[in-house]
């Protein structure tokens, strides 16, 4: 008997990932791959079109849909990526729903990878049931979804909210590709604690070789002094940013998802520090902070569930 099933596409800055849903939320097998943005728009949608093509052929599968979840702003009325150039150049403007509709001819959806993510996580995952739910994917760069009585909160002409670039500390960090030094992004991404890394436990090395952010959080495991440092600076500057989210919405829960977030056991006792100092105007204590119960994959099932939550969006 055949299973009707959503293609899930998470596009982030470093990698993607795409996957098989049912309708019902489950998560049946996916792939990951470097994003590779020099190789072209062309180049990536081939390679997805091949991964989907793979996954439904590995079983008795038909392709219902296919939801895509991709970093920065995006013109959802015509399916054309908007503002992503800091982290896939040449990208910008390119219809991406009409590329692969006219390689499917099924339906296709594009959200902002963050705006898919609490949707998914809402409608299938940990957020189920709550009236106040913030999703965070912390990965390349900090994106934040909101929903407020069971709908996804969109700003003025159905804008995505860029929470992930409210300042934190105006004296720390580099200048953002958003323009701003001290933002959440800049203090709180992968990217920002590899930088950050690389210059204060690098400076006297020669022939370093680079560092990810998962190698920086497996030398902290071993013992690293250095890396436990980044890690704990880590840990505060995601607190900050969450207490900030606390005390702007007084949520019921905030969910942690995205990749830096499989190190989260790492991060969570700073940022429960750093959420006590940094909290005190709201019961901060009525608010769960809990990993996404889809995790890593929270972007690739959110992009799927858009295809049978309308209501929601």
């Amino acid at each position: 008997m055949s299973i009707d099933v959503i293609a899930g596409v998470d596009i982030g800055g470093t990698n993607i990932s795409v996957g098989l849903i049912t309708k019902t939320g489950e998560l049946l097998g996916h792939k990951e791959f470097p994003t590779e943005p020099a190789q072209g728009f062309e180049s990536a949608v081939n390679k997805i079109a091949s991964h989907i093509t793979e996954l439904i052929q590995s079983d008795d599968y038909v392709l219902f849909g296919i939801g895509i979840g991709c970093t920065g702003r995006h013109n959802r009325a015509d399916g054309s990526l908007g503002n992503v150039e800091a982290f896939l150049p040449g990208w910008q403007s390119k219809n991406i729903t009409s590329a692969f509709h006219d390689k499917f001819n099924v339906p296709v959806t594009l959200e902002n990878d963050a705006d898919a993510a609490v949707i998914g996580e809402h409608t299938w995952g940990i957020g189920q049931g709550t009236s106040r739910f913030l999703l965070v994917t912390v990965g390349t760069g900090i994106g934040v979804g909101l929903t407020i009585d069971g709908q996804l909160y969109r700003g003025t002409q159905g804008a995505h909210p860029e929470i992930g670039h409210h300042i934190v500390d105006a004296t720390e960090g580099t200048v953002c590709w958003c323009g701003s030094q001290g933002c959440w992004e800049g203090l709180a991404s992968s990217g920002a604690m590899t930088d950050w890394w690389h210059k204060h436990c690098c400076r006297n090395v020669q022939d370093v070789q680079p560092m990810d952010a998962s190698q920086i959080c497996r030398a902290a495991n071993m013992g690293d002094k250095c890396a436990i440092e980044a890690v704990n600076r880590q840990g505060f500057y995601l607190g900050v940013g969450i207490s900030n989210l606390m005390t702007l919405f007084a949520p019921d829960m905030i969910a942690l998802g995205g990749g830096l977030m499989r190190s989260l056991d790492l991060f969570m006792d700073n940022i429960q520090k750093s959420i006590e100092v940094n909290c005190t105007l709201v019961p901060h204590h009525n608010t769960k902070v809990l990993p996404a119960r889809f995790g890593t994959e929270a972007v690739l099932v959110g992009a799927a569930s858009t295809l049978v939550t309308s209501d929601i969006c």
